[in-house]
């Protein structure tokens, strides 16, 4: 009977780890949503290196994530919550879509085609000449030394 008293002991002993290992695999499991598209032209044409930001509406954290060559981009690891998305890519003009909202568990597919945008150019001068004081002729070069 010692035998029998062993195996119970270790069923007993098993049933418990998988009883705990289960409770732990439970509380692993994840909320977070996840928000995933691809990017494309008034042509159909997919627009790599784009980029996409994230805006959560509540607290105003900004994700940034860039499009792969294939036009995607993808956002893990989202607390559920509503969002506003942003996309810009060079020649195209800005898109962007309000009120997203991100359930627990939920992954999202929100595709985006970009309208071409205007062409502007403008120059930012952030250098400027120094300034000429015309109140004064003084030239203001003092030379000292000791000549021997």
């Amino acid at each position: 009977m010692p035998t029998i008293n062993l195996h119970r002991k270790r069923l007993i002993f098993l049933a418990g780890l998988l009883l705990v290992g289960s409770m732990f695999g439970y509380g692993q499991a994840g909320y977070e949503a996840q928000l995933r598209g691809t990017v494309t032209d008034p042509a159909g044409a997919l627009v790599p290196d784009a980029t996409v930001a994230l805006i959560n509406s509540a607290t105003g954290i900004r994700n940034v994530a860039k499009t792969n060559a294939s036009g995607v981009y993808t956002f893990n690891g989202l607390r559920p919550d509503t969002y506003r998305l942003r996309v810009e890519s060079t020649s195209f003009a800005p898109s962007e879509q309000d009120g997203l909202v991100l359930g627990v568990s939920q992954q999202a597919v929100v595709d985006v085609s970009l309208q071409l945008g205007s062409l502007a150019s403008s120059v930012t001068v952030t250098d400027s000449a120094p300034l000429l004081d015309s109140g004064s002729a003084n030239i203001g070069t003092t030379i000292s030394g000791n000549s021997t």
